[in-house]
């Protein structure tokens, strides 16, 4: 059973390697990270009238 997660481990840390330079691409990151801001920017709420220490 060990054997197997290691084996499958080893496949997917080998499936990253050999698309290291497109999984890492500028361009694709800063894609992903202007998606996830937007989504943030979407979907947050923030009620500034409640105070947030007490």
């Amino acid at each position: 059973m060990e054997m197997d997660a290691d084996d499958t481990l080893a496949k997917e840390l080998d499936a990253v390697t050999a698309n290291f330079d497109t999984v890492y691409d500028v361009s694709i990151l800063r894609d992903l990270v202007h998606d996830v801001v937007q989504s943030i920017k979407r979907y947050l709420n923030v009620d500034w009238t409640q105070p947030h220490r007490e």
